[in-house]
Parts: structure tokens; C-alpha cells; sequence
């Protein structure tokens, strides 16, 4: 039989999405003397500085892409006057 090889290989199948998260950024002040507790729909919870999150990063431990960018720009736009809270 003879096979025609100069076609290119079919493309790879559609991948299939099976689940779908938003994560919603948002900013408040908080009273870091108050308990923060984790409830059902969290494995832990806490307050953080942005130095402890960049230290949590500089260990390699995961935070979701792109969020301690977000909130850097922030955090300069609060200290800049212009992000109401």
C-alpha cells in the first residue's frame, strides 16, 4: 500500500474543561488585631503582610500567578491616595 506521509499529522482533540474557577480580587483595611478564622470553604486563614506573602514565594510555596503583582499595584495605589476604601 502506499501512504501518503506529506500530510501533516491530524491536530491534537479539543481539550475538555471539566471544572471553571473565578477568583474575585478585592481590597479592604482591616484590623489585623481581630481573629481571622478559616470556615468551611478554606484549609487555613490568616493575615498576612506583603512581605510574608514574598517570603511565601521566595520558599517556592504556590500562590495563584499574578496575584502578589495585583496586589503590589494595590498597595501602591493606597499609598498613593488614590484606592478608596
Amino acid at each position: 500500500d502506499d501512504i501518503d506521509t506529506s500530510l501533516p499529522p491530524p491536530p491534537p482533540p479539543p481539550i475538555v474543561v471539566q471544572y471553571h474557577y473565578v477568583i474575585a480580587q478585592c481590597f479592604a483595611t482591616a484590623d489585623s488585631e481581630v481573629p481571622i478564622v478559616a470556615s468551611d470553604d478554606a484549609a487555613d486563614a490568616r493575615w498576612m503582610t506583603i512581605e510574608d506573602m514574598e517570603q511565601l514565594v521566595h520558599r517556592g510555596d504556590t500562590i495563584t500567578p499574578g496575584v502578589m503583582e495585583v496586589i503590589q499595584r494595590a498597595e501602591s495605589l493606597y499609598q498613593a491616595g488614590l484606592l478608596p476604601t
